[in-house]
């Protein structure tokens, strides 16, 4: 059937916004708007850009305004004054604070609403749509927002803490960057996030800057320490600092000065050590505020007694420890220690303790008596970083006051928002909530239950009073790169020249034309391929098509592309099948019959189009849709048939029974229902390598979902040239993560296996891995792999076993010690275990544990030292472990240590050295601190003079190694993965 191709109708019904709600005014303006054949171009332009063309006539057009003023004073439910449409009378219904229970101030509903159904006729019905713009952040606040990633909240918060910080800003642009690019570069690809703060209308993405880091896509799924993430960002800007104008100005900004000191009571001797800080960590549980946490840091500790201080030529002395601070920066980042290791659940554990911190704090009095006093030590609150949630996940968010005069906002991903004190202060202080009047309502009381206040600050910002001007000073044009200006202007005209031209779409459509030559190509159902994730589009010709352009000038420019003169050329309007499936057989030609000619007439045309001999037998199917592929009787008429115009013939030439069985023996379909039967049932995989360093080959696959496991790993060992039977598979996340091993089972379909979600419209991917063993064989033994760690407590290598699930330690410590190459003069024994939850301790085997029973994880082995296998009775044998600035941020692997007595800890030192192997420049940047375990006691750091045999080690006392994670292995809050900025 022929049909002459027209201009579609105009839209269906839209409710337009012309002016947002503005936090400021305390307004809301809703437009209430049909389109219809002659509108004015504004409210067009609106309803083509933000509403899906529906295909229905438009009867009316108008235009209705509602002003709503004291925005927060509004009722709950509000109902508009009627207004008419199309004949009907509308009302439009309003909840301020949403209709459901969404926090407040996050949510608005919106209805438009018929307002006298009693009255409507009989069986009457509307298709209605509407698109709501109701908040802008730049306009609003003069700030944009940052795009969340997936799990990016973290950085944002502090990225956008960064951006006010306007001294630090100046400072990133001084880094040059001219020659360099925004993927592979760290410096540039924040100058550019910073540039697009200051300029965008809206929210800015930071893909480009992770990307730069080196993070893969999953990064952006993980959520990181704020802390670690803000020390390794400013490490590495403070190396491109290096030799430029920027040179020191991190140190400027953000370092102090704090002192370590032991000092004698009845003796005059102090042995102290002055180091820089980036940041302080202050305890929450137990204080009520940040002056009594400051008050804890500061805490003098008095040793005596048992535990008194060795002085050097002075014997044991009464002493007074503690740290105080020597300096403070002009902008200071405190963290609030919300993360824990709670030792009575033996684990890390969020702290919710009610702690407040006010907008100005003193800070003179945590100075050392010498310090430097001739600048006010006043601070003025200008960050909150917040956390909302509990140890395992949540959100982030940041509340920032840009400069002296500004209100605080609120910097929530992608939307920025004012904000009042109270939620600056009150809702972040954590806790249990505050009493009014002495008595919360029973209502608050039970939201306070449910929520337990998992919303609280973990770090503030403060900057010194009399910097503010200095640090917060306002941004010029001057102070942004030319460089930058001219690279990101040239990609905003790029980019604006693209958006003129989508919001244009609307006045035109793309027409795609199936030509004889294309159909011919075409593998797959009905005539072309269009919407299917099993397989990739047809090539068609593609034409972009102005909607008012008439019918003839569009035939005569497919005439022309084709080079086909016009009288030659029907165009044929397609339906899409009620079932929405394709096919994949590969098309012969079109042909004209007489409705009234057999069905075996086309046997001649088909051998003569096939070039094959005239007499050839032949059998035709109808394809009446993908499940129902009819053979065609050759004596019925075609009116007999019920064929159509369009309707599908495929064809196949008669074969043998012996060519059947070799069909079906290559898993080939003998018939065309059978071909049909796995076109219908196919499914795209993606094939990636589990062991990356082994296989690179990724590859795809299209399959039968009816497929068994058997066939299967066939398919795949065809594709690999490798054996079936030595093939494992492993499915994955629907972020595309590998899972837990495939067992073999031979009645399991590939359906089965990729377990396909509807929410998913990826292709699935399963992850392989060749064996050197057969997959029966595998699953009849523990597959294990040993990291090895040798004689100096690093990772010298992994090695993977497949050994009977009966074996024991004993017989894999055999296996470790064939494959290992032991020190010269050392003991020849080695040490197999697993690692505690904390990170801090080994956890060892007896030796006759049988393999089948170990749980899955990580098994280390190690040599044992001969200062270890000789140890004496006198001397003590220690738990030693690996951490960053704070014991919950374990990394590495912990280790054992000889404690002598008399030992001064400058000599324990060098044999610690010697121990793990590290150089003296390296030695020099580790500090060591006694872990107690009762309580949440600080680290006690260890001087020269001290001995650490002297302490009376309870069973979970260690001795942490205080460093830079350089290991991977980072186990703090949660077992996050170490954070590694590249660029």
């Amino acid at each position: 059937m022929e049909e002459v191709l027209e201009e579609k109708p105009q839209q269906a019904p839209v409710m337009e916004i012309d002016e947002p709600y503005s936090v400021t005014d305390h307004r809301l303006i809703l437009d209430a708007a049909y389109a219809s054949p002659v509108v004015p171009p504004p409210d067009e332009t609106f309803a083509m850009k933000h509403m899906p063309e529906l295909g229905h006539e438009v009867a009316d057009f108008q235009v209705f305004n509602w002003r709503l003023t004291k925005w927060k004073t509004l009722e709950k439910k509000l109902t508009s004054p009627h207004f008419p449409c199309g004949g009907h009378s509308w009302r439009i219904l309003l909840f301020p604070s949403g209709n459901s229970n969404a926090p407040p101030n996050e949510a608005v509903s919106i209805y438009l609403d018929y307002a006298d159904p009693q009255m409507a006729p009989k069986g009457w019905h509307a298709c209605a749509q509407f698109a709501l713009v109701i908040y802008d952040s730049k306009a609003e606040t003069g700030f944009v927002g940052l795009k969340n990633q997936g799990a990016t909240c973290y950085m944002n918060s502090l990225l956008q803490s960064l951006y006010c910080t306007n001294a630090f800003r100046k400072a990133v642009y001084q880094i040059p960057t001219e020659e360099d690019t925004p993927s592979e570069s760290v410096a540039l690809a924040l100058q550019r996030v910073f540039y697009s703060l200051q300029t965008s209308d809206t929210a800015v993405g930071t893909t480009e800057l992770t990307r730069s880091f080196g993070w893969k896509s999953l990064d952006s799924f993980l959520q990181h320490d704020v802390q670690e993430f803000n020390r390794v960002l400013q490490e590495k800007l403070e190396a491109k600092m290096k030799g430029t104008a920027a040179d020191g100005a991190i140190t400027k900004l953000f370092v102090g000065k704090m002192k370590s000191y032991i000092k004698c009571v009845n003796v005059d001797f102090e042995s102290s050590r002055s180091e820089d800080f980036y940041d302080i960590q202050l305890n929450v549980k137990g204080m009520k505020n940040l002056i009594e946490s400051f008050k804890d840091y500061v805490a003098v500790e008095t040793l005596e007694g048992d535990n008194k201080y060795h002085a050097e030529g002075l014997g044991l002395q009464d002493a007074k420890k503690g740290v105080i601070f020597e300096s403070f920066p002009d902008v200071l980042h405190l963290q609030l220690k919300r993360f824990e290791y709670d030792v009575q659940k033996d684990a890390m554990v969020k702290i919710n303790d009610r702690h407040e911190f006010p907008y100005e704090i003193d800070l003179e009095p945590f100075l050392d008596e010498n310090a430097d006093r001739s600048q006010s030590h006043v601070y003025k609150l200008h960050g909150v970083l917040v956390h909302s949630g509990d140890l395992h996940g949540g959100h982030y968010f940041a509340l920032i006051k840009p400069d002296p005069k500004t209100r605080w906002l609120k910097f929530d991903d992608d939307r920025v928002t004012p904000v009042t004190d109270k939620e600056v202060l009150e809702e972040n202080y954590g806790g249990e909530g505050v009493p009014i009047n002495g008595m919360m309502p029973v209502a608050q009381r039970n939201q306070v239950r449910a929520s337990k206040r998992m919303t609280n600050a973990y770090m503030l910002v403060y900057i010194r009073e009399s910097a503010l001007d200095t640090v917060l000073h306002p941004f010029t044009e001057l102070d942004t790169p030319p460089h930058l200006r001219k690279r990101l202007e040239d990609e905003r005209i790029q980019q604006e020249a693209k958006k003129r031209e989508r919001e244009e779409q609307h006045l035109y459509l793309t027409a795609k034309v199936i030509s004889d030559k294309s159909f011919q190509e075409h593998q797959g159902f009905d005539l072309a391929t269009f919407e299917d994730k099993n397989w990739p589009p047809s090539e068609l010709s593609t034409f972009r098509v102005l909607k008012l352009e008439p019918y003839l000038t569009f035939k005569g420019r497919v005439a022309k592309h084709f080079n086909i003169p016009e009288q030659h050329i029907r165009l044929w309007v397609l339906v899409n099948r009620q079932n929405k499936t394709k096919q994949t057989l590969t098309g012969v030609s079109k042909v004209y019959v007489l409705r009234t000619s057999k069905v075996g007439d086309l046997a001649g045309v088909i051998c003569e189009k096939m070039r094959w001999a005239p007499q050839t037998p032949i059998k035709l199917y109808e394809e009446i849709k993908p499940s129902m592929i009819e053979l065609m009787k050759p004596k019925s008429t075609f009116t007999q048939s019920e064929i159509q115009d369009g309707d599908i013939i495929c064809f196949q030439s008669e074969i043998t029974d012996k060519e059947i069985a070799e069909f079906e023996q290559q898993g080939l379909s003998p018939t065309p229902v059978q071909f049909y039967d796995f076109l219908q049932n196919r499914v795209l995989i993606y094939f990636k390598p589990r062991d990356e360093e082994r296989d690179k080959e990724e590859f795809d696959l299209v399959l039968s979902k009816k497929m068994n496991y058997e066939t299967l790993a066939q398919k795949v060992g065809e594709k690999l040239k490798h054996e079936p039977i030595k093939l494992r598979f492993t499915s994955s996340t629907t972020q595309g993560m590998p899972k837990a091993p495939l067992k073999r089972a031979l009645n399991q379909s590939v359906w089965d296996i990729i377990q396909p979600s509807y929410l998913n419209a990826q292709p699935s991917i399963l992850y392989y891995e060749r064996l050197d063993v057969s997959i029966i064989e595998l699953e009849t033994k523990r597959s294990l792999k040993v990291i090895w760690t040798g004689v100096h407590n690093r990772e010298e290598g992994a090695f993977p076993f497949l050994l009977p699930k009966t074996n024991t330690i004993h017989d894999l410590q055999d296996h470790v010690l064939k494959q290992v190459t032991l020190s010269q003069g050392t003991t020849g024994k080695i040490r197999l275990f697993e690692i505690t939850k904390d990170g801090r301790h080994q956890s060892g085997f007896n030796g006759t544990e049988m393999l089948g029973n170990i749980p899955e994880g990580e098994i280390y082995a190690e040599e044992i030292p001969r200062e270890e296998y000789e140890c004496r009775g006198e001397d003590k044998l220690i738990n030693c472990f690996h951490y960053s600035r704070e014991p919950s941020r374990t990394h590495g692997v912990p280790f054992r240590f000889v404690a002598k007595p008399n030992e001064k800890f400058s000599d324990t030192k060098k044999r610690i050295q010697e121990r793990i192997g590290v150089t003296d420049k390296e030695i020099a940047k580790y500090r060591f601190a006694l872990i107690q375990s009762a309580g949440f006691k600080q680290p006690t750091y260890l001087e020269d003079e001290d001995v650490v045999y002297d302490h009376k080690f309870a069973t979970d006392d260690v001795l942490g190694l205080d460093h830079v994670d350089k290991s991977g292995r980072s186990r703090g809050l949660g077992a996050e993965r170490a954070i590694v900025i590249k660029g």
